[in-house]
This record gives structure tokens, sequence and C-alpha cells, in this order.
């Protein structure tokens, strides 16, 4: 998948949500908001909301993405 500075890097995924305690839904919405200009995280209570945005955010710096575009 690409973001608008290019690919998303599997590696840094991987990094980010190790097998042990990620969850494919979780790395899924990291990948699309990396991917897309606007992302929605929902969920209930405990379902990983913060944990999935502060991964996203993590991965979006990782691949050099300018903090300023990030809203």
């Amino acid at each position: 998948a690409e973001h608008a500075d290019g690919p998303v890097d599997d590696t840094l995924l991987d990094a980010l949500f190790p097998v042990v305690d990620s969850s494919e839904a979780q790395r899924q919405a990291v990948r699309l908001a990396a991917t897309r200009r606007l992302t929605v995280i929902t969920g209930g209570p405990g379902t990983g909301k913060t944990y999935t945005v502060a991964r996203a955010l993590a991965l979006l710096a990782a691949q050099g993405l300018d903090p300023a575009r990030i809203k």
C-alpha cells in the first residue's frame, strides 16, 4: 500500500504490531491511515483506539511524513 509519500513499509508495521499483542484489525487500520487522506478509527471502550492511533502516528513519523501534515 502507498501513502502520499510512498509505500507503507511492512517491516515497520511488523515492528509496531508484534504478533503476540496485535490485532489484525488494528494493523489494517494503521495501513489505511497511512494510505488515506482521512481515516476515522472508531470502537467501544477498551478496543484499542488510542493504541492504534499511536501506532499510526509512529508509522507515519518513521516513514518521514512531515508532522505538520498530521492534524
